[in-house]
């Protein structure tokens, strides 16, 4: 079942199987702008929170 849900939220993120096994297997969290830097989520402002300075930038277009 735990590799059935790996390949199925691979599937749902975009990304290489191997990418997600190695998250799970490391056993740490994955945070927004990795996220953000992989292509599989977008960075959003939140109304009256400071907006993050760094690295992470959308690689794919949005829609």
């Amino acid at each position: 079942l735990a590799r059935e849900t790996e390949e199925l939220l691979a599937q749902m993120l975009g990304l290489p199987c191997s990418l997600v096994e190695q998250w799970i297997h490391e056993g740490r969290y994955v945070m927004g702008p990795e996220l953000v830097e992989r292509g599989c989520a977008e960075m959003l402002p939140l109304p009256g929170a400071p907006i993050p300075v760094g690295k992470a930038k959308p690689s794919r277009p949005s829609e």
